[in-house]
């Protein structure tokens, strides 16, 4: 993946096009509301810079079917000064934490999802900024029709901004750093794998308390977070190395390496980003889902030998990030990656280890909160 080096530091270039997107269509979409209301302030004497709309740019839900490009853009239109210096440092920092797990080719140490152009981080982006807007889109249309919002809503922009895919790049973190620790201002430690957790209770808690709604911040970050982990839980496309293990159902083998669809390891499981005192009343929740997501074949349920070969996949990509970033590393991030390392082995040691009925139920209750074995498979993880 081709780079640009700034100084000590090399940045993608989707980092630099995505961050370079929040500054064009942030200011494009001031520009041309402003010119909008200085037109219109003077028939309307009490018109507020805010009253005014561009549904060419803004997302705005009964007119989206016009401007379908606006359900893309969205996370680029910051309609306030606090969207847009936020927006800014996580476009940045987000897309350039993609593209170094992502896009790195096998000389930089790493294997690619996809060796395109832009590879795994634009269609990630792509995905679920479109599915995210539009699910929010029909949400809000469902609230009119069903008369629990007034049909004002469907006429006014949706102003999310960076929160149409702010939990995208939360999502990834967790899945690539499961075990790492996080330290805010020197005092407030949490491990990352609590940041999903953390952000969407903050953001529950901002829209019942500010706006006593969910819609304003709770919905666009909820199910931002839903449909990131459902693509890459289940439908992303990696390529691994032969020394990967595969199962003949997920893998397409090639001379030197094979692709693998989703991540079936229990770090990644549904239910793991909760605390764990939630776990027993979201298995029954999240079992629900998972069944009638696989009856309604909008995914292949895994079976325990997806479940093993993942867990030791994930073992052996922090293995060979650790040994990538032997050198540069401090040893607080090493020390992480050797704690992860030591509870996945764990785990797939126990599930060695255990009978196979055990095994199977093991795995169905800590893969994703829900069966995700199949009938017939409850022998395949002692393989």
């Amino acid at each position: 993946m081709p780079r640009i080096k700034l100084g000590a530091h090399r940045v993608g270039y989707i980092t630099l096009i995505n961050s370079a997107l929040v500054i064009l269509f942030s200011s494009l979409a001031y520009y041309v509301r402003y010119l909008s209301y200085v037109k219109l302030k003077e028939s309307n004497e009490g018109l507020n810079f805010s009253d005014v709309v561009v549904p060419a740019i803004q997302l705005v839900p009964n007119q989206f079917v016009f401007y379908p490009w606006t359900l893309l853009i969205s996370p680029y239109v910051q309609t306030s000064l606090f969207q847009f210096l936020s927006a800014l440092p996580i476009m940045f920092f987000g897309t350039q934490y993609l593209e170094s797990n992502w896009n790195l080719n096998e000389a930089e140490g790493l294997r690619t999802p996809d060796k395109g152009l832009f590879g795994e981080t634009i269609r990630y982006l792509f995905i679920v900024t479109l599915s995210t807007n539009l699910v929010c889109v029909l949400f809000k249309s469902f609230a009119v029709v069903l008369g629990i919002s007034p049909s004002s809503v469907i006429s006014s922009p949706t102003n999310f901004g960076i929160s149409t895919i702010l939990m995208s790049f939360i999502v990834v973190v967790k899945q690539l750093s499961p075990e790492s620790t996080a330290k805010v201002f020197s005092f407030f430690r949490f491990r990352l794998k609590r940041l999903p957790f953390i952000v969407l209770t903050l953001a529950l808690a901002m829209s019942l308390a500010i706006f006593q709604s969910f819609s304003p911040f709770f919905i666009p970050l909820f199910v931002n977070f839903y449909i990131s982990w459902f693509y890459l839980r289940y439908y992303q496309i990696n390529h691994v190395g032969d020394i990967l293990p595969t199962t003949t159902n997920e893998s397409h083998a090639t001379a030197h390496s094979s692709t693998v669809r989703g991540d079936a390891s229990d770090t990644f499981a549904f239910i793991q980003f909760f605390p764990d005192g939630c776990h027993d009343y979201l298995k029954p929740v999240a079992r629900f889902f998972y069944h009638s997501s696989a009856f309604l074949g909008l995914f292949r349920p895994f079976n325990d030998d997806d479940i093993e070969s993942s867990n030791l996949r994930t073992i052996q990509r922090l293995n060979k990030s650790n040994a990538i970033d032997a050198n540069g590393s401090s040893d607080e991030s090493s020390r992480r990656k050797r704690i992860a390392l030591k509870v996945l082995e764990q785990k797939v040691g126990k599930s060695e280890a255990s009978p196979a009925p055990e095994n199977s139920t093991v795995n169905t209750e800590s893969s994703t909160g829900v069966s995700d074995s199949t009938p017939g498979s409850t022998q395949a993880a002692s393989k």
